[in-house]
């Protein structure tokens, strides 16, 4: 045998054991599949108490103004950063319930923003109120109720979101995958994978996070069968997944 075939094949080998070791480096880590992030700021005093007024403005289209302000700031401490803080909180539940004399319209309204507004104050305690929008007639409302209670960590109606796994809209599936996702609603993930199927490619890719989140590395192969999807979205978010699930077995379909 050629002295030079054998020190190609010993360096054959040397290749693939780096190159499966690099694999396996790069599925124990957790992927970044986005541009990372700008930090969000902290509020100045007077930006917050402009918010806190908006949140009490008798329109509901300026209530949900200031729920989406609320999104836009860094609150590590929402109890001390925003003053009178369960005060707040209790008006946004009495708003999830407008006055009957209200227009259809601005009911649903009032019903979203609130329902956003709670989710960005974190307000657990009232998660029982948002889920009950859950079966609202309004689909914007719907995909808010869902949105709130993934914010708010709420698994304890994480069966009640994932109903909605099956909604008609395709806005309200994309939620109630992403809450259960931010629930790490373990339970449910078959439920979620049934989504990876779904005609809408957003649909598909936010069922792929939401499974990664969850970490559940039982459904891998069912997420590895989008590293073949159309859109190049969701096969990026695909992978990250299977990195955060720390799938080493099916890292060479990653490659």
């Amino acid at each position: 045998m050629p002295k030079n075939a054998g020190n190609r094949r010993r360096l054959s080998r040397i290749f693939l054991f780096i190159f499966t070791c690099l694999l396996t480096v790069i599925f124990s880590l957790t992927w970044v599949t986005a541009e990372e992030e700008k930090p969000k700021p902290k509020p100045q005093d007077w930006e917050i108490k402009g918010i806190v007024a908006a949140l009490a403005d008798p329109y509901a289209g300026v209530r949900e103004n200031a729920a989406s302000k609320l999104e836009e700031y860094k609150l590590d401490d929402l109890k001390k950063q925003i003053p009178n803080y369960q005060d707040v909180v209790n008006l946004l539940v009495k708003q999830l319930s407008p006055p009957e004399k209200e227009e259809k319209d601005e009911k649903s309204l009032s019903r979203r923003a609130a329902a956003y507004a709670l989710g960005q104050m974190q307000a657990k305690d009232f998660a029982a109120n948002v889920a009950a929008l859950l079966k609202d007639s309004d689909t914007s409302v719907r995909y808010y109720a869902a949105s709130a209670l993934g914010q708010m960590q709420a698994k304890d109606f994480a069966a009640n979101v994932a109903a909605l796994l099956k909604d008609s809209d395709t806005s309200v599936r994309r939620a109630a995958a992403s809450a259960l996702g931010q629930m790490q609603a373990k339970d449910f993930a078959a439920n979620v994978t049934a989504l990876l199927k779904d005609s809408d490619t957003s649909v598909r890719r936010v069922a792929a996070s939401a499974l990664g989140q969850m970490q559940a590395k039982d459904f891998a192969a069912n997420v590895t069968a989008l590293l073949k999807d159309s859109n190049s979205d969701v096969r990026r978010v695909a992978a990250s997944a299977l990195g955060q699930m720390q799938a080493k077995d099916f890292a060479a379909n990653v490659t």
